[in-house]
């Protein structure tokens, strides 16, 4: 059988191309609410990842009601267009730092305008800066968010002390609405 220069050359580079290492595809992410369900709060924000006509989700959450669950793996996202970015409910995500773990928080940054398919507003209904800590695994892909970066310290706040006078800087204390007390 005879071959012509061109045809072997294309045969070779076509052997070649099945032959080299696959590459991962180069992601773009998104931090949404998955439908209609899910409450609009810290917890149920779930991860995106897009690459072309590869979608997935996962939720960011190391909340206990997930353990064990298929929700922690990544999942083929099958409807789009039931997903609402976190933004859209007038709130900014930012991931912290706290006892050495990755945190996420949101802050109201605008009103919101997401709504529910038969047009009625649709709300944040988590507690502004409550905090859910981030699955470990996931913390690489939120960098965008990141208060100063995903290697940030932690959030530390100046105090001064009512007898002394003195200031000195501690971690960052959350606020219990119901009573006023600080929450580590």
């Amino acid at each position: 059988m005879l071959y012509s220069k061109d045809s072997v050359t294309t045969e070779i580079r076509a052997q070649a191309e099945r032959d080299a290492p696959k590459k991962r595809p180069a992601y773009t992410y998104r931090l949404v609410i998955l439908n209609d369900c899910d409450a609009p709060e810290t917890r149920m924000i779930a991860l995106v990842r897009d690459a072309g006509e590869r979608r997935e989700w996962t939720y960011l959450s190391a909340d206990q009601r997930f353990a064990g669950s298929q929700w922690l793996n990544w999942n083929p996202l099958r409807c789009p267009d039931e997903t609402t970015d976190v933004e859209t409910f007038g709130v900014k995500p930012v991931i912290v730092i706290r006892d050495g773990k990755h945190m996420i928080r949101v802050e109201r940054v605008a009103d919101g305008h997401a709504t529910y398919p038969d047009g009625v507003p649709r709300k944040w209904q988590g507690h502004i800066g409550a905090l859910s800590v981030v699955r470990p695994e996931l913390v690489s892909a939120l960098k965008r968010w990141s208060a100063h970066g995903t290697n940030a310290a932690p959030e530390r706040t100046k105090v001064v002390s009512q007898a002394s006078g003195q200031e000195r800087v501690e971690p960052k204390q959350e606020i219990n609405p119901s009573n006023g007390d600080e929450q580590p």
